[in-house]
């Protein structure tokens, strides 16, 4: 009993000591303990990195930094939060009750401040350090301000970036709630490469720094692909066709290198000022012409007579006509109980006469193209179509923004596919959808000779090259090759769009397109130039437009600006 009586005695004693520990530690030094915690939490301030410059593949800036504000409101007593919300949103002409909902909405917290401004103007932050009682919440944190040089140019491919959201905080752990990221284009495709390192600024109490500087380490320079002279020259074709054509409201227009698909210009419009995203949010979201859209990766448009190359290479290859073969086109296609109308044939009673495959291609012959379908079959077209990687994606980086596009064939359809839609299919109508850069990508392959590369708009990081990929290669004879540049010729020389590249100085092979959609026709132009040695690969999209030549006075401007036609000394 001794010997346990002396047992609970010591722990009796162990326990007083550990409780007096506690009294101490909570009661009596709890302020000398808060402020050493406070003091070891306020060693260093973080110091925000600024992103990686965004440049064209000249390296002209398109997307830099300078220093702003942010403008952030702490957690504290609510009265000390209404205080600042009152003057704060007297001082930004804001509903209270907005923010408050805002805030709300953000997850507002001791650990999780409130952004209210990612850049806060001059004149804000003046009136806030010159009465700083008014805001007792209220954090101005010097910052790395995203700066686009260029603001109206530009904007679909370089997309924005902004503070994360809660869904993007828990999908990328490794940041902080009050972190930029890319939003989209891209900022966002290239968000790891343009993403810096933050670092901490050592602060300094009573002569004594407590903490060591890291400095903050900028994210990598990104090239990109495009030209800024010929994307500028791209968005005022596009800009100047569509408001001077009646009827169109919408388009694209892609540019690309011919031996590598590289993306030298992409334009979509309507557009935006990406400066007053924030400002002009609201606004640009309830417009019907969806400035926000970009066309030439998103936008699916049935390709008309563009795709024709497809079923020309289709018959040569099959065999089922050569070059030289010569086919009598009566106008009107007479299959099993329907009737199928040349345009010509619609329009004007008249036909084209006995033409081979370059003719055809050139004056655009519904009637010839419906005679290789029947004989070539939708098994053999729709493989092509494949083989030039439509009805896929393009393999560019802005993949997320990318719709796929859908190849005519009745695998791909959930109703009945009938005899005619094979036809149909034959002349880029069915079911047949493309993007403006898928569209791209196969004239530019039809101009190197059958080399399919992925399209991409990075050029490099921090100066290291981006490696071209090859996807595929398109078996052609050669004198299928010369049959399809031959007829693309054509378009521009005798056949529809003769009158656009009538006297241009630089040979253009091209094909021209009109899709009837429900509502409204399509204009469509592709091709390549020089024809004779290809350097640039296109393709132009005018929604609304009533043939593929006004989308060939489009691309015919940015040739202009391409080959330094028309300016002083040229």
């Amino acid at each position: 009993m001794k010997r346990f009586r002396i047992i609970y005695i010591f722990l009796g004693i162990c326990f007083v000591c550990i409780f007096a520990r506690l009294f101490y530690l909570q009661i009596i030094s709890c302020d000398n303990a808060r402020q050493s915690v406070s003091q070891r939490l306020a060693l260093s301030e973080t110091e925000y990195a600024p992103r990686g410059e965004i440049t064209d593949r000249n390296g002209t800036v398109l997307a830099g930094n300078r220093q702003g504000y942010i403008l952030r409101i702490k957690k504290d007593t609510k009265e000390k939060v209404d205080i600042t919300l009152n003057n704060l949103c007297t001082l930004l002409k804001l509903p209270v009750d907005e923010m408050k909902q805002d805030m709300k909405d953000a997850d507002f917290s001791h650990y999780n401040p409130f952004v209210v401004s990612e850049d806060t103007s001059k004149e804000v932050v003046t009136a806030i350090k010159e009465s700083p009682e008014k805001f007792p919440c209220v954090q101005l944190k010097v910052s790395p301000v995203r700066e686009y040089f260029y603001p109206e140019s530009a904007v679909h491919i370089l997309g924005r970036c902004g503070m994360i959201s809660q869904e993007e905080f828990l999908e990328n752990p490794s940041y902080r709630r009050d972190d930029y990221i890319g939003k989209q284009g891209a900022e966002k495709a290239f968000e790891n490469y343009l993403r810096g390192t933050d670092g901490k600024a050592a602060i300094e109490k009573k002569g004594k720094t407590y903490d060591a500087d890291i400095p903050a380490l900028p994210g990598k320079t990104v090239a990109l692909t495009i030209d800024l002279s010929l994307q500028q020259a791209a968005e005022k074709a596009l800009s100047d066709t569509i408001k001077n054509t009646y009827g169109a409201q919408s388009g694209a227009i892609v540019i690309t290198d011919v031996a590598s698909s590289e993306v030298l210009a992409m334009a979509s419009y309507p557009a935006y000022n990406i400066k007053n995203f924030n400002k002009d949010y609201k606004t640009l979201l309830k417009d019907s012409r969806k400035p926000m859209f970009n066309r030439a990766i998103a936008g699916l448009y049935e390709p008309g007579s563009t795709f024709k190359p497809v079923t020309a290479i289709a018959a040569l290859e099959k065999g089922v006509i050569a070059p030289h073969t010569i086919i009598k086109t009566l106008g009107e296609y007479d299959y099993y109980d329907r009737s199928f109308r040349c345009n010509i044939f619609r329009q004007t009673g008249k036909t084209h006469g006995s033409i081979n495959v370059s003719q055809a291609l050139g004056v655009s012959c519904n009637y010839f193209f419906y005679e290789l379908a029947d004989k070539t079959g939708i098994e053999k077209i729709a493989k092509v179509a494949q083989s030039f990687g439509l009805g896929a994606l393009s393999g560019i980086e802005l993949s997320g923004e990318e719709a796929t596009g859908t190849i005519a064939h009745p695998e791909n359809r959930s109703t009945h596919w009938y005899a005619g839609d094979t036809l149909q299919a034959s002349i880029g109508q069915s079911d047949n959808r493309f993007t403006p850069v898928a569209l791209a990508n196969y004239a530019a392959a039809l101009a190197n000779g059958g080399n399919l590369y992925k399209a991409h708009i990075l050029k490099s990081i921090d100066g290291v090259p981006e490696k071209n990929v090859l996807l595929n290669k398109i078996e052609m004879s050669p004198d299928t090759r010369s049959a399809l540049h031959q007829g693309m010729m054509y378009v521009t020389t005798k056949g529809t769009a003769k009158d656009i590249f009538r006297g241009f100085p630089v040979k253009v092979a091209g094909k021209t397109g009109s899709a009837q959609t429900a509502k409204k026709t399509n204009g469509l132009f592709i091709g390549y130039a020089p024809a004779d040695n290809p350097k640039i690969a296109f393709c132009a999209v005018i929604e609304g437009a009533p043939s593929g030549n006004v989308a060939a006075s489009a691309i015919k401007d940015v040739l202009k600006t391409y080959f330094n036609i028309g300016q002083k000394g040229n």
